[in-house]
């Protein structure tokens, strides 16, 4: 808990307001995100370390994310709920059980923070599987608004709360990112087209950037002047539909980028962790709509979908990846991608 009680930005989560009413068991019961965010975070700083060739720091940062994901697939998993879990451990700091709400059954953490890990991307197909069903499916996290901070089939639901129900964007976005990296186009345009248009409703009704939005109404509740939240919003609209904009998940990286004025090409190096590419990749590319568009990736044909004209989904499975790419200096996995119209 590095900050105060707060491990991912939530006030009122279920099991972390739980904890306010017995502070001693913040010494020896931990949430899920905050390990499963600082992976994702190591992964981030691997590959940068790795593209300017910081080796001691690749291996240390190696190490890291290694032990760190043994010991929530060690621990954290709960087969019963389909959800990771809060971790409860003894006097010295072992893991024993865990954390369960007050039935003794339920596990406390059937929402956002047990979907964590799928974002840190470690988890096998078994519990990717068993994730994204859950924040698909409208009887748990989905409902027509966005997703859900809490499972709705939990008894520690509450639809009228702040974080333990509604619907925020932040959380959501990590999600969006997450579903890039692994190929899942159409579940992350879901994504992002509903917290659009969520968003819109409520603007054009009061005019105003509000923090989380009701499960019931879609109506934005909380401060009204939050600002910093509509973020997610901008990236999106960008992503899907201002001209220019390339998007990808958290494990490409894009290396000297060149879009042409007119949206009519785009060239760009992409390079990947080599242990990143057991699932498909894909980016999101808003390009000129008055061309049809082809795409190589190290100089080989690459497969293109668009829903809309200039709207351009790219998908990396790992063949294409193996075949298409090079192995750089530095250890990336690196090649060229090209896109041109005609």
């Amino acid at each position: 808990w590095d900050y105060f009680y707060n491990s991912g930005g939530w006030d009122d989560y279920p099991p972390q307001w739980d904890l306010r009413d017995h502070p001693s068991d913040y010494a020896h019961i931990t949430p899920m995100v905050s390990t499963a965010f600082y992976i994702r975070a190591a992964k981030i700083l691997k590959l940068f370390a790795a593209q300017i060739g910081l080796k001691e720091d690749v291996k240390s940062l190696n190490n890291k994310i290694l032990s760190m994901s043994q010991a929530i697939q060690k621990y954290g998993w709960d087969e019963e709920s389909g959800y990771f879990s809060y971790i409860v451990h003894d006097g010295d700091g072992q893991p024993q059980s865990i954390h369960r709400w007050k039935d003794g059954k339920t596990n406390y953490n059937m929402g956002l923070d047990g979907v964590s890990p799928l974002v840190a991307g470690i988890c096998n197909p078994q519990q990717q599987e068993s994730l994204i069903s859950k924040i698909f499916d409208p009887n748990h996290l989905c409902s027509d608004y966005g997703i859900l901070t809490v499972d709705k089939s939990a008894p520690y639901y509450s639809p009228d709360g702040y974080w333990n129900g509604c619907i925020w964007m932040p959380h959501q976005y990590l999600i969006w990112k997450t579903m890039l990296d692994m190929g899942e186009t159409e579940l992350a345009a879901k994504i992002a087209e509903t917290a659009l248009k969520t968003w819109e409703n409520e603007s054009r009704r009061s005019y105003r950037s509000f923090e989380h939005f009701m499960t019931d109404s879609g109506r934005g509740k909380g401060w009204h002047n939050f600002s910093g939240l509509s973020t997610p919003i901008i990236n999106w609209f960008a992503s899907y539909y201002k001209l220019g904009t390339v998007s990808t998940g958290f494990d490409i990286l894009i290396n000297r980028p060149e879009m042409s004025e007119d949206g009519r090409s785009y060239c760009a190096e992409l390079a990947l962790d080599p242990n990143c590419i057991d699932k498909p990749k894909s980016l999101i590319l808003c390009m000129n709509p008055d061309f049809d568009y082809k795409a190589t990736l190290g100089g080989r044909p690459l497969q293109i979908s668009s829903p809309k004209p200039g709207l351009l989904y790219l998908t990396l499975s790992p063949t294409d990846i193996k075949r298409m790419c090079r192995k750089s200096a530095n250890g990336l996995i690196c090649g060229k991608l090209e896109v041109i119209g005609e």
